[in-house]
C-alpha cells in the first residue's frame, strides 16, 4: 500500500507539472489563455459562421500507463463565439478531468473580443477522496486583420485558494507565412513563466510549428497537415526534467 501511495504522489506531481506546462502546439493547451488569441479558429473575424472540432491523444512524458486525451469543439459567427474543451488524464492511480467553456462576444469593426471562460476540474488519486474545483476567467483581446493581436486574461473566481489570482498577457505577430506568439504569466503560481510559439506555413496543406517554455526549458516541435478541411498533426516535446511527450491529433473544420 505504501508503494502505491508513493507512486500516486509522484504521479500527481508529474500531473501538476503537465497541467501547468503542457507541450506547446498549434492550439494553446493552457485552458485559461485559449480564447485570448481572438476568435476560436483564427486571428481574423469570420464573414459567416465557421466551426469544427479537434481530438488529440498523447503519451505524457512516456510514463507507463499514463494517457491524455483532449477534445475541443466550437463555432463562431461575426459577433459570437462558443467552444467547449474536455481534457482527460488517466492512470490506474490517478484520474483528472477538466471541462472548459468559452463564450465570446466579437466586435469585428473595432477588432476587439470579450470572453468569459468558466471551468470545472475533478482530480482523484487511488485510495483518497476526489477533489473538485471551479474557476471563472475573463479575457479581452485586440486584433486587426491577420497582422497581429494582443490580449489579457485574468481569473475573477477560484474555488481553490491555493491556485492564487491568475493573470496572463500575450502578443502575436504575423508576417506572410510566419507567425510568432509570446505568452507571459504575470500573476499566480506560474508568475513570470513565458513561452514562445513559432509557426511556418510551407504551403496550403503543410505547416511546421515549434515552441519553447522558459521556466521548464521544454522544447516542442511538430507538423500539421490539412487536406479538404481535415487536419492531422503530430507533435514531439522534450522536458529536461520529465522527459519526452508524443501527441497526435485529427480535426475537421467548416469555414
Amino acid at each position: 500500500m505504501c508503494g502505491a501511495v508513493l507512486a500516486a504522489i509522484c504521479l500527481s506531481s508529474a500531473f501538476d507539472a503537465l497541467a501547468l506546462g503542457c507541450p506547446l502546439w498549434p492550439f494553446d493547451r493552457d485552458r485559461r489563455a485559449m480564447l485570448v488569441g481572438g476568435p476560436v479558429f483564427g486571428d481574423d473575424a469570420p464573414a459567416k459562421m465557421r466551426g469544427g472540432f479537434l481530438a488529440t491523444i498523447s503519451d505524457p512524458y512516456l510514463l507507463d500507463g499514463l494517457v491524455a486525451s483532449d477534445l475541443v469543439a466550437g463555432f463562431e459567427t461575426p459577433s459570437r463565439a462558443l467552444w467547449i474543451d474536455w481534457y482527460h488524464l488517466g492512470h490506474s492511480l490517478y484520474h483528472e478531468d477538466r471541462v472548459v467553456v468559452g463564450i465570446g462576444c466579437l466586435l469585428p469593426a473595432w477588432g476587439i473580443s470579450f470572453n468569459a471562460v468558466p471551468a470545472l476540474m475533478r482530480r482523484a488519486v487511488e485510495g483518497f477522496a476526489a477533489e473538485e474545483s471551479s474557476s471563472l476567467d475573463l479575457a479581452v483581446s485586440y486584433a486587426r486583420g491577420r497582422g497581429g493581436s494582443a490580449g489579457f486574461v485574468r481569473s475573477v473566481y477560484e474555488s481553490d485558494d491555493r491556485a492564487g489570482a491568475y493573470a496572463a498577457i500575450f502578443v502575436s505577430l504575423r508576417a506572410g507565412s510566419l507567425l510568432a506568439r509570446l505568452d507571459r504569466v504575470v500573476s499566480g503560481v506560474r508568475s513570470g513563466d513565458s513561452r514562445v510559439l513559432l509557426e511556418a506555413v510551407l504551403n496550403e496543406n503543410l505547416a511546421l510549428v515549434s515552441g519553447y517554455r522558459w521556466n521548464s526549458g521544454e522544447i516542442s516541435s511538430g507538423i500539421m497537415f490539412e487536406l479538404s478541411r481535415v487536419t492531422l498533426d503530430l507533435l514531439w516535446s522534450e522536458n529536461p526534467a520529465l522527459g519526452s511527450t508524443i501527441s497526435a491529433g485529427v480535426g475537421r473544420w467548416w469555414r
